[in-house]
């Protein structure tokens, strides 16, 4: 069974940045591919754009490993043009954090939050090296 990925779009939402409900639908078509690529298909993951409340971040994901669900919120604030490649990208990476979600709270469970971001963030970007889609020049 594929990855179930679901709106989680307000009814008041106003698209900003030039974002619209074609990016939406092609995130949603990636984070269901990586999902399925990664194994993660009994997760029900809900996207959206909106704030992320950190300037170092495009994009964040929380989850609850136990209940098997995920929330993806892409900054609205991403400056840039969305592309394909671009979104792509941030699919895998939101992907990747979730695949690590259950090491990530073992690990949290021993040290810092801080530390087990640091450490998680130095596989995923490892990772994203070998899954993310090639520039085309």
């Amino acid at each position: 069974m594929p990855g179930r990925v679901s709106d989680w779009i307000f009814y008041n939402y106003v698209w900003v940045n030039g974002m619209n409900e074609d990016n939406l639908a092609t995130l949603k078509k990636y984070v269901r591919k990586w999902l399925d690529n990664f194994g993660l298909q009994s997760y029900e993951v809900f996207v959206r754009f909106g704030d992320v409340d950190d300037d170092k971040a495009a994009a964040r994901v929380s989850f609850d490993v136990t209940d098997r669900m995920a929330f993806i919120v892409i900054d609205e604030e991403t400056e840039g043009e969305l592309t394909d490649r671009v979104l792509e990208g941030v699919a895998i990476h939101e992907c990747l954090e979730l695949l690590f979600g259950g090491m990530r709270n073992l690990i949290e469970s021993l040290y810092n939050s801080d530390v087990a971001d640091q450490e998680i963030h130095i596989v995923i970007r490892t990772l994203e090296k070998l899954f993310r889609p090639k520039r085309e020049d």
